[in-house]
């Protein structure tokens, strides 16, 4: 079985103890989109945070997601991992201080026997002439 859908719910925390706040993670690989809640400025559901960029990879035979992202207007990249037994924890470098995540997570598991993702539009045929 491998990961194919995932949320997760905890809390930022600074290494120096002195910053936290609410964290929120959702990630579908079937539509390869992720979404991440990072308040206290972006928790609503319809305000996820702005991010730059962000990859996916399956770890330990496809039950350990690894989510990496960037956000858009800060400068601080971070990484979640999400398990199949409800754990999620990660870590953040930022310009202002590092930190981590922590959490608990829900995963959706399929079974090998189903096709892998696809991306969400087939790209049209490259024209092989030009007129």
């Amino acid at each position: 079985d491998w990961v194919c859908f995932g949320s997760g719910v905890g809390e930022w925390l600074s290494n120096d103890c002195q910053q936290r706040g609410e964290f929120r993670v959702y990630v579908d690989l079937d539509w390869a989109t992720l979404y991440v809640y990072n308040g206290p400025e972006h928790l609503d559901e319809e305000n996820p945070s702005p991010l730059q960029s962000y990859s996916f990879s399956l770890e330990d035979g496809g039950r350990l997601l690894r989510i990496v992202f960037a956000f858009e207007h800060l400068n601080c990249q971070g990484e979640v991992f999400m398990d199949d037994r409800g754990g999620m924890e990660g870590f953040y470098k930022a310009s202002d201080g590092d930190g981590r995540y922590t959490g608990t997570s829900t995963v959706e598991l399929r079974s090998y026997i189903t096709r892998p993702p696809w991306p969400k539009e087939k790209l049209p045929r490259e024209p092989r002439v030009i007129s």
